[in-house]
């Protein structure tokens, strides 16, 4: 009950106190949730991030990345609830413990092995890849539900892999709500309050649901753990196509910080682009076609025609005084970056 109202008070208050305790006046800040300033927040030049572009293009981003953290906090609480009342009945405290141990294992070597494949294989699609093992693992801890009826050890697997799906989960959302709070460096105490405050208001739900199945019996009904099994596997899956789908979570990796040799390529291409006067558009363009993109390739990422890619490429060859890609490569290379 508490950490739901913290985090309210920190969001309610969190900026003046931060800026009384450093002795910064912020003066009057917009409101994430109501201000119409949340449709154009820039974002800084990244890893493959568009000029001009803007995280929150709509309101359904932020409500989104809300909704799915309550309904999975929500989920993995009513499960865990189940669990923990049944596995206390059936193993007693030394059993449970028992089960915190292998849970505790389960979630090391897990979240071992998701580190070690990002840092090995870092590719837009490992985010969406972490995504997808939290939904299986999560999804998979529901089905055994029905487990808690048999009673003894059997109570042990499923909450073990429960927990390990959430700690899956959380990690891959901590870094979501970085990425988020990255391009909104004047609101990013109000992003991380809701966040925070949806992080703890989902479980206390989830709690008390629980609570209320275990005081009415109905926690240890194998009808009524079938059906909750279902729901819970029906949540799972709807929050993960719907609240916050896999395309969301792609468009996170054009915030992270950009490779040094990246870095390069993206200031010779503002030396250029400023030396020829070229214009935002082209710029943009600009530095994709010395990433090596093709115009197809370019016409899908910034949902412009072909024709449209192909004139702005006409207009930078025309500036810059060159005649193919493979010129445009060259001048690239040998522009300095002081």
């Amino acid at each position: 009950v508490l950490l739901p109202l913290l985090s309210l008070i920190f969001l309610i208050w969190g900026e003046q106190l931060i800026a009384a305790a450093v002795g910064i006046d912020q003066g009057d800040k917009p409101n994430i949730l109501h201000s119409a300033a949340i449709e154009k927040v820039p974002v800084a030049e990244s890893v493959g991030s568009r000029e001009g572009r803007f995280f929150f293009e709509d309101k359904r981003s932020v409500y989104g990345l809300f909704v799915i953290i309550i309904l999975w906090g929500l989920l993995n609480e009513l499960s865990r609830t189940i669990y923990v009342k049944n596995g206390l009945v059936a193993g007693g405290e030394s059993g449970f413990a028992i089960a915190n141990n292998l849970s505790a294992l389960i979630v090391t070597l897990l979240l071992l092995f998701l580190v070690v494949l990002l840092i090995a294989y870092p590719k837009r699609s490992n985010l969406v890849n972490v995504y997808r093992v939290a939904l299986i693992v999560s999804v998979s801890s529901a089905c055994l539900m029905p487990l808690v009826v048999v009673g003894g050890q059997a109570v042990f697997l499923p909450y073990a892999i429960n927990t390990a799906a959430f700690r899956i989960f959380g990690c891959l959302m901590w870094v979501v709500i970085t990425a988020v709070c990255t391009p909104e460096r004047e609101r990013t105490t109000q992003v991380f309050s809701w966040a925070r405050a949806c992080w703890a208001f989902g479980p206390l739900l989830g709690l008390l649901i629980g609570r209320w199945l275990f005081r009415v019996g109905a926690s240890s009904d194998t009808g009524t753990i079938i059906v909750l099994a279902w729901i819970l596997s029906v949540g799972y899956i709807c929050g993960y196509l719907f609240a916050y789908n896999e395309e969301q979570v792609v468009k996170l990796t054009d915030f992270f910080p950009a490779a040094p040799r990246t870095k390069q390529l993206n200031l010779r291409c503002q030396i250029i682009s400023r030396k020829y006067g070229l214009s935002e558009r082209e710029s943009e363009i600009l530095t994709y076609l010395a990433k090596g993109r093709s115009a197809a390739f370019i016409q899908e990422q910034l949902v412009l025609s072909y024709s449209t890619v192909s004139t702005h490429r006409q207009h930078i060859y025309q500036k810059l005084g060159i005649h193919s890609q493979q010129e445009l490569l060259d001048l690239v290379d040998k522009t300095i970056v002081e």
